[in-house]
């Protein structure tokens, strides 16, 4: 959650563990009256490879945080689908390499206006110049709070105590 060190206490997010058509419903009426852009990572066995087997979606749409269990649950990402190839929904994801063939290669979900954010880290760490061995190399998320000073964190506006509780 973003929020400046001025701002008051604002409530915590809802989480969804969505297995069951009640769920299945919510997330599908939260999905129908989205504008903003949803947050998505997967998780999984030998996620985006032959043999690997998508386990959990995680979404989050506004405030609120939706689990999607893929094997307790598999028409889920049938509800899913929709909003994911939704070119007027953008879709921002950490290093989404492993999600998305994940998602094209083991249920035919195409995923459209993705931003990935590891990537316009590394566009705008690079100045968008070619490292001297011709590529440019990507680093997970720890290592780029690792390498951020304090301040930096601090005037992002991101909500240090909570993101070190792990909410």
């Amino acid at each position: 959650m973003l929020s400046s060190a001025s701002s008051s206490y604002t409530e915590p997010s809802l989480y969804f563990y969505c297995v069951g058509e009640s769920h299945l419903t919510q997330l599908r009426h939260a999905l129908a009256s989205n504008t903003e852009p949803i947050f998505l990572d997967c998780e999984g066995r030998n996620l985006g490879r032959i043999g690997g087997k998508l386990g959990l979606v995680q979404l989050g749409i506004g405030e609120d945080v939706y689990l999607i269990d893929a094997i307790a649950s598999p028409k889920s990402l049938e509800v899913l689908k929709d909003a994911l190839e939704n070119t007027e929904i953008e879709k921002v994801v950490w290093d989404g390499r492993s999600d998305f063939a994940a998602m094209w290669h083991g249920h035919g979900i195409s995923m459209n206006s993705v931003l990935d954010l590891q990537l316009v880290k590394v566009y705008v760490s690079s100045g968008g110049v070619k490292g001297s061995r011709g590529f440019i190399k990507l680093e997970g998320l720890g290592k780029v709070f690792e390498s951020c000073s304090r301040q930096v964190l601090f005037d992002s506006g991101i909500d240090l105590e909570r993101l070190g509780n792990g909410c």
